[in-house]
């Protein structure tokens, strides 16, 4: 493998040579304004070529997300036990709370990869960006300094929009954070909407009746952005930051143009950047239920068969800490043994589906011991694929791992008290 860094540097240097620049045109009186490229005729082969470039990088990191999840899966885990362990203020309070940050940093990375891997579109919701908006504004206060200002003008009367929360609250934080990186000594970051018809990143219609589109600006007070810079900011794998990814806005570009949306920006020397952000309303003014929520205790006997040894430890120490009992399994064949005998004492399954093993091999030999199993498969991979035909009523969900406490105490209460 002496060749190896021969080979990425290759790889990456054919990449980025590939890749187009952004148009660039100036408003009087208003700074830069940078727009990503429209592809058209040969622009359409380029853009054709980059991403098969694009897809073969994906498909090498795709070979190592499963064991990299897993092994999220454990820290994460732990990281919360120790956490819950923990008294307020102490030390080791604060450095649980540390271990969480960071293992939910590689999370949002390894989500990032896989998205600009896949390229499709996620499960979208009826969602409104006003609550979106203010979710990332509460997580930026424990983020930003104490000399970063953050304030909200969301003055949009209609902001329901069709989307995947997830991605949607990755979008404008990954937009929050570079706001905070451009203010090292400080500064305003303002969120503001209204709603606009846009065509063509300009806005030339404004009303507030049937409104064609939310518009979101994500402004800073920085230092603005150099040309140079500017011009290759929606580059995939291109940072200015010595431990950036340069994935963060190639992902929030392919994003939002999966939702039919835009992003472009203005930037102006010693006056700061704004980033405007355009996506379509949706025919529907109610957004749906919200997915947060803290931890539920509860009670029960959990089954667990994972591959993965501490991430099934992990697993099993978080459920015995809502307040149920578990019993784990690394060998499949051990958990169908202790299943045929005992499965009228288990109340939820959660099987790892990537486990050697085979996960749905194993759910379908439990739910032959007892058609009335309530289970769940696991995935590091991509959660939102076809569940297992057949199954609809006793398979309850193909889950995303990690998960954290909460998700997995809300996923237990619902599936104890599904009929």
């Amino acid at each position: 493998m002496e060749n190896a860094p021969i080979i990425v540097s290759i790889v990456l240097g054919v990449l980025c040579a590939g890749l187009a620049v952004m148009h660039l045109r100036f408003r009087a009186g208003r700074g830069a304004v940078y727009l990503p490229p429209k592809p058209g005729g040969d622009e359409r082969d380029s853009e054709m070529l980059k991403r098969q470039k694009l897809e073969i990088i994906g498909e090498i990191a795709a070979g190592v997300i499963h064991d990299f999840n897993n092994t999220l899966t454990s820290i994460l885990g732990y990281a919360e036990l120790i956490g819950r362990a923990s008294i307020e203020g102490s030390q080791q309070k604060k450095y649980a709370e540390c271990m969480i940050a960071s293992a939910n940093s590689a999370i949002r990375l390894m989500k990032q990869i896989q998205a600009f891997k896949k390229g499709d579109e996620a499960r979208k919701v009826g969602m409104s960006v006003h609550v979106v908006v203010e979710d990332v504004v509460d997580l930026l206060k424990s983020m930003l300094k104490g000399t970063i200002r953050v304030s909200t003008d969301l003055a949009a009367a209609k902001d329901v929009v069709e989307a995947n929360p997830t991605a949607l609250f990755q979008v404008f934080l990954n937009l929050a954070v570079n706001a905070r990186d451009a203010m090292p000594a400080g500064g305003d970051l303002r969120f503001a909407t209204r709603n606009a018809s846009v065509r063509d990143r300009k806005v030339v219609q404004e009303t507030d009746s049937r409104p064609g589109n939310i518009l979101v600006s994500v402004r800073d007070s920085g230092q603005g952005i150099p040309h140079d810079v500017a011009v290759r900011l929606f580059e995939p794998f291109f940072t200015t930051k010595p431990a950036g990814t340069g994935l963060g806005l190639a992902v929030v570009r392919r994003t939002l143009g999966e939702l039919g949306g835009d992003i472009w920006f203005e930037t102006a020397q010693g006056k700061g950047t704004t980033f405007f952000v355009s996506l379509p309303l949706s025919g529907s003014d109610s957004a749906g239920a919200s997915t947060t929520g803290g931890v539920i205790i509860g009670s029960g006997r959990i089954l667990i068969a994972d591959g993965d040894e501490f991430a099934l430890d992990a697993m099993s120490e978080t459920v015995k800490a809502l307040g149920y009992s578990a019993v784990g399994f690394s060998d499949f064949e051990g958990a169908a043994s202790f299943y045929r005998d005992a499965y009228a004492t288990i109340q939820v399954v959660l099987i790892d589906r990537d486990s050697p093993g085979g996960g749905e091999g194993l759910f379908r030999r439990l739910l032959a011991l007892n058609p009335s199993i309530k289970a769940f498969l696991a995935t590091t991979g991509d959660a939102a694929e076809k569940k297992p035909g057949g199954y609809d009523r006793n398979l309850l969900g193909v889950l995303q791992k990690p998960l954290n406490m909460s998700q997995i105490s809300r996923m237990l209460d619902w599936a104890i008290k599904k009929a």
